[in-house]
């Protein structure tokens, strides 16, 4: 199963910088090649780092997560305690975190409580466990819709051990796509520059800053101008992808999420 390694986040610079240039190439035609190279290297910086702030953002997660799973397999706790604990940092998270939980290995939840479960709830038929069982320390994996919120969600997860060592279950954290899009938010590139996090796997929009009803779609779905988007996106890791929409031109700078 793959994770979200391969996640990429896309900057679009809109069209009216493209306007300027072709505005004054026809008084200084032999400038426009320095004009265009002064904007890419402009676009590329910022895009790196967005990147890492962004980056950084997804590994405070994982380290909560850890740090959490550390204590939890170094004491004797109860499943009631436990799902105490998640429930306080969850409510400690300010919505960044959806749910924490645990789906042992005799199919009960334990979990941080905000949500409730039908009674034929099986946590080791969720993609998050399936997932889980192949990582020691915590990874995120492909994006599926949330029993609890019902909406696009991803979950970093792993193997969690009783005190003596012995496999209890994996334990995994849900963020919420949605709430990935109010991080990016603020992503501004000029005036009218904005972000949006994409599955390089498939070309599915994950998070977006201005387009929230993109989520889960893929770039395709927007237009077919933007073909060409999606397979750029798809095939390369880091870029600067110049391409059409309803008859705009446009910029996208692109670079891989390594974090997540």
């Amino acid at each position: 199963m793959k994770s979200l390694k391969a996640k990429m986040i896309a900057l679009i610079l809109p069209v009216f910088i493209l306007l300027f240039v072709i505005t004054i190439v026809y008084s200084f035609s032999n400038a426009r090649k320095i004009i265009i190279e002064s904007k890419y290297e402009e676009l590329s910086k910022f895009s790196n780092a967005e990147k890492d702030n962004m980056e950084n953002w997804f590994h405070s997660k994982l380290v909560v997560l850890e740090s959490t799973k550390t204590s939890l397999e170094n004491s004797d706790i109860t499943p009631q305690e436990m799902g105490g604990i998640f429930n306080k940092l969850v409510s400690k998270s300010n919505g960044e975190f959806a749910d924490i939980y645990v789906g042992t290995t005799e199919g009960i939840m334990i979990h941080s409580g905000n949500f409730t479960f039908n009674s034929d709830y099986d946590p080791r038929k969720r993609p998050w466990y399936s997932e889980g069982m192949s990582f020691e320390k915590f990874t995120f994996g492909k994006p599926y819709i949330d029993n609890g919120t019902k909406k696009l969600a991803i979950s970093a997860s792993a193997k969690v051990n009783n005190k003596d060592g012995s496999f209890f279950g994996i334990m995994a954290g849900d963020i919420v796509l949605e709430k990935v899009s109010q991080i990016i938010e603020n992503i501004k590139y000029g005036e009218t520059g904005y972000a949006y996090i994409v599955d390089k796997t498939d070309g599915t929009i994950m998070a977006h800053s201005l387009k929230k009803e993109n989520i889960g779609k893929k770039i395709i779905d927007e237009g077919a101008d933007l073909e060409g988007l999606q397979n750029e996106l798809m095939n390369k890791d880091e870029g600067i992808y110049n391409y059409s929409i309803d008859g705009n031109k446009e910029f996208c700078s692109f670079l891989l999420l390594y974090q997540i």
